[in-house]
């Protein structure tokens, strides 16, 4: 879609909002070109000087109905109390594939920058790929196969440029979609759920639970949001890891043990009292907070991360009877910014996120076939 523009043309006045300026733009170029359809926009600079968005849309070709070639715009105005909005010529920067792909070359050099790459949270596939409307449409079909989301993650992980397709099924169909997602990290979750309790089981070493939590910090609960990279915030002290939580950017201290499940988190005939290492690992969490609060402005001007109100949770050892739960829950309501919990109750944890994903998930039925019939 080419413009002529030759003077500068005015969007609207100084007291037009953004959006009323790309909806005048938008209708412009549905005037100009009444075949184009499907035209989509987002915001890319939202000023104060400048104010930049682009545009993407469809042009049919009015004898077939037939898709044409696609189009790309960036268009950048100006807002002055004098002139109001403002679009010039010069600043319109034009894309399409109708005889040579332009707007696929410009992806795929983002796509090889680290920048659009991010840290690995989302994956590119295309949208041609047979593989994919094969999984959209199992997904669609009926039975449930749990397996079957776990080999979906996999293959998504081994092809660059596989999730071109799920992100269009997000665009056409949202509630779909978010179903999908939901059923996709269910997959994924139960997965790492089952291999948490191997890992209990197996009574494995602190760094090997800490190397998993790292990787699987959902387990704690949706009430933590981030997984703080700096693991050394006091001189001397490496924490296991810290988590921020979601609702007021506080962190908690986390400090992990081992399940240990043949040795009693409290011992006595009478009465019970805290075993060795438990009051040991306690000792060492309020040691951390203590420096924690002493240290809280550098740690704030250094690294950015407010600490004055952290918290500790340590995890160690299993549930036992009910005798050995009932003194947990009367050692933890005699601590201070300090709790104790099992790797049977953050496991449990982790239960209850997969239940609210299943319900979130409802909507995506797998079918009752056997994995190898997937091509992967």
């Amino acid at each position: 879609m080419k413009r002529k523009l030759k003077m500068p043309q005015n969007f609207g006045d100084y007291a037009q909002t953004l959006d009323a300026v790309i909806a005048r733009s938008v209708e412009l170029d549905q005037k100009r070109n009444p075949d184009i359809q499907n035209l989509k926009h987002c915001v890319l600079k939202n000023g104060p000087l400048a104010y930049k968005y682009a545009k993407y849309w469809t042009v049919i070709s009015r004898h077939t109905q037939e898709i044409h070639h696609h189009g790309l715009t960036i268009e950048t105005v100006h807002k002055t109390k004098k002139n109001g909005w403002e679009l010039k010529e010069k600043n319109i920067i034009t894309l399409d594939d109708e005889k040579e792909d332009e707007i696929q070359r410009l992806f795929d050099f983002l796509a090889t920058t680290s920048h659009v790459k991010g840290d690995g949270e989302y994956t590119i596939i295309r949208q041609d790929d047979e593989r994919v409307s094969r999984i959209i449409d199992a997904i669609s079909s009926t039975g449930q196969r749990q397996e079957l989301l776990g080999q979906i993650l996999d293959w998504v992980d081994s092809q660059p440029t596989a999730t071109e397709g799920l992100i269009e099924l997000s665009r056409e169909e949202p509630e779909r979609a978010r179903s999908l997602i939901a059923a996709l990290n269910y997959g994924r979750y139960s997965r790492a759920l089952q291999e948490f309790r191997r890992l209990i089981d197996d009574n494995e070493t602190e760094r090997i639970y800490q190397q998993f939590l790292e990787s699987n910090y959902w387990i704690f609960g949706s009430e933590y949001s981030e997984l703080l990279p700096k693991r050394i915030l006091t001189v001397g002290d490496q924490l296991d890891f810290p988590l921020r939580r979601t609702v007021d950017g506080y962190i908690e201290v986390i400090e992990i043990k081992r399940p240990t499940p043949d040795a009693p988190l409290f011992i006595g005939s009478t009465r019970l009292h805290p075993r060795s290492e438990v009051s040991e690992a306690v000792a060492q969490a309020q040691g951390y907070l203590e420096k924690l609060d002493k240290d809280h402005y550098r740690i704030l001007a250094e690294f950015g991360i407010e600490v004055s109100k952290a918290r500790a949770i340590v995890v160690i050892g299993r549930d036992g009877d009910k005798k050995q739960q009932d003194a947990l829950r009367l050692h933890n309501a005699g601590l201070t910014r300090v709790e104790v919990i099992t790797f049977d109750q953050l496991s449990k944890i982790a239960e209850r996120i997969l239940k609210i994903i299943a319900k979130e998930s409802s909507q995506v039925n797998l079918p009752a076939f056997e994995i190898d019939d997937i091509p992967f």
